[in-house]
């Protein structure tokens, strides 16, 4: 048994049915009535109270890696896949993507997308003998499963990814769509299909609850798992008469952040030369400014030169900053003298005001600097 959510990991999950001496397997067919092997388990189906995510918190079915089928793909569904995958092509402008499809089985869907789309296709599926039956047939499957194995893909970059009900069979959903990222391009879209925890619960078809499965999405629950991995959701509907779901999600590489911490640097250097360069007539050295950005930049600085710290609101005055341990003082504090230095560092308009604002002698007998950003403007 699972304790926690499959998708966000909580703990706190609370029971929706029980089902007892239900079949341990959809695959678990014997050979003989009288045959003596345990076959039954019960069945526990829970909902996340944090997320919402509905589950079995059952261990996963041995070949759960695997896609069985006793289906070959209709007519109808290989055209209705084949067109999602052309629209989202012409849609988007891509030029022969490159189509991976997660869980092929024994290649038949590789092979459709293969002869019907002007694309490079390949598919990727853990059982050894159906990979075999797919190369045998000259159609690009490769041994893996997501999440566990994917070396045969390694250096690989897809336009698009599909994969059709087996998500639901997946440990890990979050997982999976996680350790996707590194195998898609840097603007590339998945097409999924899973059956519909709506239709269960519309219908009351609570025997749709199997061992196989080990997550039941509805399309809030769908959409809302590829919103927490990063994926944009383009489309999230119910098709097959409410019995499936399917989702287009479009992946967008992460923008990684960089600073231009030169900039900084040349800011602390600019500052702790001035602060060194003050001659004493032009002291005592204020700072004007007690809020987040100044006490940081204060405590990165040759604060030991500052005598003081002004700041406007009374709650902080008399009082002394962290790390500096300097005194904060009222504006009115700088009349007690008759020259010193004044630094405004304070965000937006806030400095261009205050300078404004200045009592006229303070002006012609303080030295007055206004840094703005990482530039520090000499006013007088």
């Amino acid at each position: 048994m699972i304790l926690n959510c499959r998708i966000c990991a909580s703990s706190n999950l609370k029971k929706i049915v029980n089902l007892s001496n239900v079949p341990a397997s959809a695959q678990l067919f014997l050979e003989s009535k009288k045959l003596n092997k345990n076959c039954s388990i019960n069945l526990e189906i829970k909902q996340c109270k944090n997320c919402g995510h509905v589950q079995s918190t059952n261990k996963p079915v041995e070949y759960y890696r695997e896609v069985i089928t006793a289906a070959g793909l209709s007519k109808t569904i290989c055209e209705e896949r084949i067109f999602v995958l052309e629209k989202i092509i012409n849609d988007h402008n891509l030029k022969t993507p490159y189509i991976l499809e997660i869980g092929s089985h024994q290649g038949l869907m590789v092979k459709t997308i293969r002869d019907n789309v002007n694309c490079k296709v390949m598919g990727i599926e853990a059982s050894r003998k159906s990979v075999q039956i797919a190369k045998e047939n000259n159609v690009n499957v490769v041994e893996g499963y997501f999440g566990e194995d994917t070396q045969n893909l390694e250096n690989k970059k897809f336009d698009i990814v599909v994969c059709y009900n087996f998500l639901e069979h997946m440990p890990n959903p979050t997982k999976v769509l996680e350790f996707l990222k590194k195998y898609l391009k840097e603007e590339a879209f998945i097409y999924m299909t899973v059956p519909s925890l709506n239709f269960i619960k519309n219908t009351s078809c609570v025997h749709e609850f199997i061992s196989d499965h080990l997550s039941y999405f509805t399309l809030n629950s769908l959409k809302r798992l590829f919103s927490y991995c990063g994926f944009e959701v383009i489309k999230c509907n119910s098709f097959h008469n409410n019995n499936d779901l399917e989702i287009i999600a479009k992946y967008e590489k992460v923008e990684e952040l960089t600073l231009d911490l030169n900039r900084y640097y040349k800011l602390i250097k600019d500052l702790n030369n001035i602060l060194n360069s003050i001659p004493i007539e032009e002291k005592p050295i204020f700072i004007w400014g007690a809020g987040h950005r100044s006490l940081t930049l204060i405590s990165q600085i040759n604060h030991e030169k500052i005598n003081f710290i002004v700041d406007s609101a009374k709650f902080k005055q008399e009082l002394f900053s962290p790390v500096s341990r300097l005194k904060i003082v009222s504006p009115s504090f700088l009349k007690n003298f008759n020259n010193g230095t004044l630094i405004l560092n304070l965000p937006g308009i806030y400095g261009e005001e205050v300078i404004s604002s200045l009592d006229k002698t303070i002006k012609n007998n303080y030295k007055i600097f206004n840094i703005v950003e990482n530039n520090i403007l000499k006013i007088k």
